[in-house]
């Protein structure tokens, strides 16, 4: 477990270790909560990535033990309706990718593959896989576009060649080997199945 502070840095801290982080099949980011409005866009997006990583869980006080500043509560009603909407989803996403994950769980055991992988991993032909260094792969399927900095609304990100690429939030079909913009909205980050 890699843990950070809270923050618009931290975040892209952790994203930029797990990459450093070898040898582990049960990486996680051990998402914290947080206060303040100011806030809830980050907690939005470590709990969208956190969804495509093998374990997912939040950190924080239960049962009234919030101290001011400290252990934020950790659960997702704590942060307003919107909010709550958004994790529910996402929970609902991690819940529906339970199969996908037992099997990526089951190859890293078995194979030792895994479960996070850099682009080149899956994708050693395609030069652009090797520095491509904000995405990753989840499993073999999914390609994670994490969202790590405030107010974006949409990224770019490089789809490797030799496959196509599904966006399964609007069923837009992408071509390997390209560039493309994503729409990002604070309610979703995006998220590619891979087709061939």
């Amino acid at each position: 477990m890699i843990a950070h502070a809270c923050t618009q840095p931290g975040l892209s801290e952790t994203f930029k270790e797990v990459f450093n982080f070898e040898g582990s099949d049960f990486y996680l980011i051990s998402l914290p909560g947080t206060e303040g409005l100011s806030f809830r866009e980050l907690l939005l997006r470590w709990f969208q990535w956190a969804a495509y990583c093998p374990v997912m869980r939040m950190h924080g006080a239960r049962d009234g033990r919030h101290e001011e500043g400290m252990n934020p509560p950790n659960e997702i009603w704590s942060y307003g309706d919107r909010a709550y909407e958004i994790m529910k989803d996402y929970i609902g996403k991690r819940e529906a990718l339970r199969p996908y994950v037992r099997e990526t769980m089951r190859q890293a055991h078995e194979a030792g593959d895994p479960p996070i992988r850099p682009l080149f991993y899956e994708f050693p032909g395609d030069p652009r896989a090797w520095e491509t260094p904000m995405e990753h792969m989840f499993g073999r399927e999914l390609l994670v576009v994490p969202v790590l900095e405030p107010g974006v609304r949409e990224v770019k990100a490089y789809l490797p060649a030799g496959s196509r690429w599904l966006d399964e939030r609007d069923g837009k079909i992408y071509e390997g080997g390209s560039d493309v913009i994503l729409p990002a909205p604070i309610e979703s980050t995006p998220v590619l199945r891979r087709l061939d």
